[in-house]
Parts: C-alpha cells; structure tokens; sequence
C-alpha cells in the first residue's frame, strides 16, 4: 500500500508535457488505479476524471446496458407522448373557451346535433315500416300461390329477398345512427365536465 500511495504520489509530480487528463478507475478486484488513459476492459465502468492535484474534477459515468438503453428509450417515447397529449389537451381547451360562452350554450348545441340525427331516425323508421308492409304482401303474395299449388314466381321471391335487405339495411342505419348519439351525449358531458372545471360555472 505505501509503494502504491508513493507511485501515485510521484506520478502526479511529474511536469505534464501535455494536458493529459488523469483517471481513476476500479478494476474487478476491487483495486483502484490511476493513469492518463483507461484500459479498453475498463472503459465502459465509471472513472473519475482529475484535476492535476488529485481532485475529482468529473465523473463519468459508467457505460449503460442494452436494457438500461431500452428502458431509457422507452421513458423518452413515454415523456414525449405525455407532452404531445398535454399540448393536444390545450388545443381542445382553448377552442372549448372560444365555441362556448356558458354551459347552457354547450347544453343547446348538445341537444340540436341530437335531435338532429333524431330527424333521420324517424325517416329511416318510417321507412322501415313501408318496407315491413311490402314485405308482408309479398308473403302473403307467395302464400296464395303455394295455397293454389302453384310455383312461387322468381319476381316475387325476389321482391322477397330484396326487401329483408332493404329492411337489414335500415336497421343497421338506425342502429348506427342511435350510437351516433350516444357519442354525441359522451363527448358533450366531457365538454360540460371540462367547462365547468376550467371556468368554475
């Protein structure tokens, strides 16, 4: 131990012919060691860079594994998504603030998109129940030739076949249509909830 504090110290006494930085760095015995370069098994650990009287001036640290890497990675993808949605979230705020002046308003304008998908539901309802009477006399139609004994002419079975997509056809619609609103109720209860939150009506 003092051939080793003696080395150093003469080391660091010796005139630098250049500006040559000192490390010091642990080996995998747990031994510390000192010189104007680090050995390539050594660089990927943490050294202490020092000044030219011994004092640590810098510390650099050791070199990070493939996960550390991903996990570091990851954060960042995680941090930048966390701020584009902040920035979106701003976005929504200030157009929120410059379509409404009051909670009523929002209420309103809530209630006329509803009421106006609610229009093409009554239409596609009505619809719907001149495709059920047509359907029902093309049955009875098909009926009165299977009574008389008679084949079922293909313009009917056709007219049949037509009408139940026609009328899967509607019911699809107004089913779309039905959800249309319940969207419409989602999205305007989360306006009114973000109103009030950021005005304090």
């Amino acid at each position: 131990m003092r051939v080793f504090v003696y080395s150093f110290v003469l080391l660091l006494m010796v005139p630098y012919a250049s500006q040559a930085a000192m490390y010091r760095w642990v080996d995998s015995a747990g031994k510390v060691h000192y010189g104007d370069h680090v050995p390539p098994e050594y660089a990927p650990q943490e050294k202490k860079k020092l000044d030219r009287s011994g004092r640590t001036i810098e510390t650099i640290e050791r070199s990070k594994t493939r996960t550390e890497l991903e996990e570091l990675r990851e954060l960042k993808r995680l941090r930048a998504e966390q701020r584009r949605q902040e920035e979106l979230q701003r976005n929504r705020d200030r157009v929120l603030l410059l379509t409404y002046q009051s909670v009523d308003e929002i209420i309103a304008a809530r209630h006329t998109k509803v009421a106006t998908i609610e229009t093409s539901i009554q239409h596609a309802l009505d619809n719907r129940k001149a495709q059920d009477a047509k359907l029902k006399e093309a049955r009875g139609s098909a009926a009165d030739y299977e009574r008389a004994s008679k084949p079922i002419p293909q313009s009917v079975l056709d007219q049949v076949n037509s009408l139940h997509e026609q009328i899967a056809k509607t019911n699809q619609y107004i089913n779309r249509k039905r959800q249309e609103q319940r969207q419409i109720r989602t999205e305007f209860a989360a306006y009114i909830s973000r109103y009030k939150e950021m005005t304090g009506e």
